[in-house]
């Protein structure tokens, strides 16, 4: 029985063990299937992840494709007029069944500042700038709602090749620094004004004789010894001509001619004709304007009230860049008024431009130069500082100050007044049909007082008789009526509303531009 139970113990223990090893086999085994089914479920997933990406990442191209296919079309049609419709326009396209984009045009750069009250150079280049956004999309073609997109942002520069045709005899205006662009009543200049450089008058010249009572002799000399002094005196050049001066010599008086060429050494030139070249013409012809075709309609800045006092007026980047600004009725200049950019007076005749105080200055507005790609042809100008369509009148106490050029289609005139109550100076070419630069007061007493002078002078036997009368008398020789050259090579040109500033170049199928920012998002 002991041998027996011994027996059995020793087998039920052996039956034990190999149950123990079968139970870690299955173990084994259902942990290695756990194990291979762990891994070839990351391996499915990491492939279905990638096949996902994949999938993405060709929508994603498929959409920056048509993306730049849209830029691409949108930068090619601004440079052909017949295909582009312009800013705050838009282009959409299907490129196929799951392709398309959409175009936008926008005047400026969002980089930019162009309200900012010290504009940089590029800030001032807002208004020939456009913003083309281009957006391309994809759409996954077995599920409509997966749909991937990308948007292009292109910064164009207009590159300026051309303008507006110049009128007929504008060479006339700008190659003299005052001009009497038709033969008007008169052109009468008298001691106290001062004309630089080349003067164009197409009437007999009135050369200090209507208004002033000297004898022919005496006013002879006074003119030599301005000359005298003018030339051992740098700065101090105060004569009515410094020349060349063309007029026509059958026109004038032999006394007139022979002191233009002797003691005013203004070296005068027979043009042989009084006719004119230039045709006048109202630049402002309709309410708005375009700086290019198919860029942003502005409007001109009308002025309601023309009686201004301590006022600015200048351009607006957004809506008036070049400061066009349009007075229909009389403009009256009290104190303190600035303008810059291009002013006109226009209604008929009581569109006059009348100074009467003090502080006034006008300066056009010079357009940005185009810093970017310069080349050879491209333009850079300045508009007229001042156009009035009847007469520019200055009162006494009058000060204004002109930086540009100056238009009247009648009269510029300044009244009698004493020597230094009336100051203009213009730097620029200077139009009109009629010259009143009339006398001022000091130089108006009688033929006699003059000859006492010029007795005392000579026995006092001083050198110049306009300094010694300065000394002695308090008739001043300093011209406080100044025509100045232009301050700058920056060519002048006209303007009218009716055009575009800047057209295609005349070998060219459309405006020229400058790509100056790609940016991708």
């Amino acid at each position: 029985m002991n041998g027996l139970a011994i027996l059995n113990s020793g087998s039920a223990v052996e039956y034990q063990r190999r149950s123990a090893r079968r139970g870690m086999g299955v173990l084994l085994v259902i942990l290695m299937l756990s194990v291979t089914m762990a891994v070839s479920y990351a391996v499915l997933r990491q492939q279905g992840m990638t096949f996902c990406l994949q999938e993405n990442a060709d929508l994603r191209a498929m959409a920056r494709q048509a993306a730049l296919s849209g830029a691409s079309e949108a930068i090619r049609a601004m440079h052909r007029t017949d295909d582009w419709t312009g800013t705050e326009s838009s282009i959409t396209k299907n490129l196929g069944a799951h392709q398309r984009f959409t175009v936008t045009f926008a005047t400026g750069d969002p980089t930019l500042d162009p309200e900012s009250e010290t504009p940089s150079a590029a800030d001032m280049e807002y208004p020939y700038r456009v913003t083309v956004t281009a957006i391309g999309y994809a759409e996954d073609p077995n599920d409509s709602s997966r749909v991937a997109s990308h948007r292009i942002e292109a910064v164009m520069r207009l590159i300026p090749l051309n303008a507006q045709a110049l009128p007929s005899g504008w060479s006339d205006l700008t190659t003299n620094t005052v001009c009497q662009w038709t033969a008007g009543d008169n052109f009468m200049v008298n001691l106290g004004s001062h004309i630089e450089g080349n003067a164009r008058i197409r009437t007999p010249l009135d050369l200090c004789w209507t208004e002033m009572d000297w004898e022919i002799d005496l006013r002879w000399e006074y003119v030599d010894d301005l000359t005298n002094y003018a030339e051992a005196n740098s700065g101090s050049d105060w004569r009515p001509f410094t020349g060349p001066v063309y007029l026509r010599q059958s026109s004038q008086s032999t006394t007139v001619w022979d002191c233009l060429r002797f003691p005013m050494d203004a070296n005068p030139q027979d043009t042989g004709t009084n006719s004119a070249a230039y045709c006048w013409s109202d630049p402002v012809s309709s309410g708005t304007y375009r700086l290019y075709p198919g860029g942003k309609e502005y409007t001109v800045q009308t002025l309601s009230n023309g009686n201004l006092g301590d006022v600015q007026y200048g351009p607006d980047l957004l809506s008036n860049p070049i400061g066009l600004f349009l007075v229909s009725q009389e403009l009256r200049l009290n104190n303190n008024v600035t303008f810059e950019g291009t002013v006109v007076t226009s209604g008929g005749a009581d569109s006059d431009l009348q100074a009467y105080g003090s502080g006034n200055t006008m300066s056009s507005f010079v357009l940005p130069p185009y810093e970017h790609a310069p080349q050879t042809g491209e333009l850079r100008f300045r508009l007229p500082a001042l156009v009035s369509t009847d007469d520019i009148i200055l009162h006494d106490g009058a000060r204004l100050t002109i930086d540009g050029m100056v238009l009247a289609e009648d009269d510029l005139e300044v009244e009698r007044a004493d020597q230094g109550d009336i100051r203009l100076q213009i730097r620029g070419n200077v139009a009109a049909k009629d010259w009143k630069l009339r006398r001022r007061e000091e130089f108006g007493y009688p033929d006699f007082f003059w000859e006492y002078w010029n007795d005392l002078f000579h026995d006092d036997g001083d050198t110049y008789w306009p300094i010694w009368l300065n000394t002695h008398i308090g008739i001043s020789p300093v011209a406080y009526i100044k025509f100045l050259p232009p301050s700058d090579t920056i060519p002048v040109r006209w303007f009218d509303t009716s055009t575009p500033l800047f057209l295609p170049h005349t070998d060219d199928q459309g405006l020229q531009w400058d790509l100056i920012r790609w940016t991708e998002y």
